[in-house]
């Protein structure tokens, strides 16, 4: 259109960086960036470095918790800014350079060595939802060195606990401002993430009754209901059928190690090949599974956590979530796994298994239920020195002695029924209607058959049963809705009559007929659903792929 400028292609990563630099030069303090699994977290640090360099001449520590992202983020800072600028310290890739302007460096590596590497200006936390002693540790050096350091964090997730409390508001936070965020749906509409759709799973995890320990699932009892024959099996049949139906490769992610295991065994009984990633596979063995999944030589991969955060598998579009979890920014950045985009355009979204019925525990994924605090119940006295400590710590904060585990119930948001959990994963991206006075959620299928047969009730009626996918889901086939048309009946005159006119069928007057006649009804290409009470009614059906394209 005359007059539109077009943005150029990843616009949002130079507007996070213009945005933090703002916010350093105008007194902004220690600020952070939201940005999506995905978005391109590691170039938009890059630039930010660049900028920081250029402008002011800063010596920036870029700070990872795993290898893997140190050496994502080391590339694209070399890309960025050159090889000769450009520092790695961390152990496990052997290299320990001391001297370079930017230093990539892991957490694990450099936590207890800072005076080793001597004064920085500006410090990138990546993934800073996940700090603890060993970042602050570093935070503390690299201030006590040079007080007018910037600390700047990067992360899909501001917030951290089961409260979901923000970065910027928790007991002794490092980040003092949010400089910069992109919201999910933007990027899905704009297409630079695809959208991560709720498969039907055929199972649900049961937690009903398990305690809370330190705002999480007990683990031992968490396990329990997780890994039994009835889930496992279910899972298994839902990805597996996912593949078989036109998706690429699925992450599955368990509970522990030893459920893994017994994930594996139950795909390759299926004779699905997959592969197992833990804290203690080398780095060659997973650089190897990751590639045989990207070549198709594998298609599922399982993991117990590892696979969170720093995976840059774009071939995948299943993720199934076999845990139940009280932590939000877990289960954002599980989702995340599936929402990079593959090959322009191949990839168009990612189904979603979700066994442990979090989205519908702790809300959408560009929603995330915030609890309130309760009071006075956030805090605790230490029975040694009496010092007041948030109601989380495992150990004072001023003298170290440990607090005695205390477990609690789960509250109502747990007790859930075992019904196949559909609830939105983002909920900018939900369609709405009014309807019987109250917002309702619209789900859109792609219908492949139409099928009728005379159902004997209080009244004879032809029932016509409608059969296909959720839109975008090329998951299990399954009867999506069906109607009940009163053939012989007066009172159901109007009924029929729209029905026949929707689909261009001569209306019938007896039953026989209508079985006779009933290959003539035209089958719409779409339909579209709520839930009303127990089953689903149609509220719209679509019969041209025109018309269909329109709307979806």
């Amino acid at each position: 259109m005359s007059g539109m400028v077009e943005r150029p292609r990843y616009w949002y990563q130079q507007e996070a960086v213009d945005a933090v630099m703002r916010c350093i030069a105008n007194g902004g303090g220690n600020p952070i960036c939201e940005m999506p699994t995905g978005s391109g977290k590691s170039i938009t640090m890059a630039k930010l470095s660049d900028a920081m360099r250029k402008q002011w001449g800063a010596r920036i520590l870029i700070v990872a918790h795993r290898d893997k992202l140190v050496k994502q983020n080391a590339r694209a800072m070399r890309e960025m800014i050159g090889a000769e600028n450009v520092g790695i310290y961390a152990a496990g890739i052997g290299i320990r350079d001391r001297h370079h302007s930017v230093i990539v460096a892991m957490r694990d590596s450099v936590h207890a060595r800072m005076h080793e590497l001597g004064r920085f200006d500006a410090v990138i936390i990546d993934e800073c939802h996940i700090q603890g002693a060993k970042i602050r540790a570093i935070v503390e050096h690299v201030i006590a060195q040079n007080p007018d350091a910037r600390i700047i964090g990067f992360s899909a997730t501001l917030y951290v606990g089961p409260r979901a409390e923000p970065l910027t508001m928790i007991d002794d936070a490092i980040f003092t401002s949010i400089a910069y965020t992109i919201d999910v749906k933007t990027l899905i509409d704009e297409s630079y993430l695809v959208a991560p759709i709720p498969g039907e799973s055929t199972a649900q995890i049961d937690m009903t009754g398990v305690p809370l320990v330190a705002g999480e699932f007990h683990a031992g009892e968490s396990e329990r209901r997780s890994d039994t024959d009835e889930i496992n099996a279910a899972c298994a049949t839902d990805v597996i059928n996912a593949l078989n139906n036109g998706r690429r490769a699925a992450m599955v992610f368990g509970v522990s190690v030893k459920h893994c295991v017994r994930l594996r065994a139950r795909f390759e009984a299926r004779g699905m090949r997959c592969a197992i990633i833990d804290g203690k596979t080398p780095e060659t063995e997973r650089d190897r599974i990751f590639a045989n999944v990207e070549n198709g030589a594998l298609r599922v991969l399982l993991s117990c956590g590892v696979l969170t955060t720093g995976i840059d598998l774009p071939i995948v579009d299943v993720v199934a979530e076999v845990f139940a979890t009280n932590i939000p920014s877990k289960h954002v950045q599980v989702v995340g796994r599936g929402m990079r985009t593959y090959k322009h355009g191949v990839k168009t979204d990612c189904v979603v298994f979700d066994y442990g019925k979090n989205t519908e525990r702790l809300g959408p994924i560009d929603n995330i239920k915030r609890r309130e605090k309760r009071g006075e119940a956030t805090r605790k006295e230490c029975p040694r020195c009496h010092a007041a400590n948030h109601n989380s710590a495992k150990q004072c904060k001023e003298c170290g002695a440990p607090f005695p585990i205390v477990e609690t119930e789960a509250t109502d948001d747990e007790r859930m029924t075992r019904m196949a959990s559909t609830a939105p994963i983002v909920e900018a991206l939900v369609e709405t209607i009014e309807h019987n006075g109250r917002k309702v959620k619209v789900s859109r299928w792609v219908v492949d058959a139409m099928t009728t047969s005379e159902h004997i009730a209080s009244t004879a009626c032809l029932r016509v049963d409608y059969w296909g996918v959720l839109h975008g889901g090329r998951g299990d086939r399954s009867c999506i809705a069906s109607e009940f048309l009163p053939i012989e009946s007066t009172r159901g005159t109007s009924i029929v009559g729209k029905f026949c006119r929707e689909h261009k069928w001569k209306r019938p007057h007896t039953m026989r007929e209508a079985l006779s006649t009933a290959r003539d009804i035209a089958r719409p290409v779409s339909i579209a659903t709520i839930v009303d009470g127990k089953y689903r009614k149609i509220v719209d059906k679509c019969f041209t792929m025109g018309e269909q394209a329109s709307l979806f």
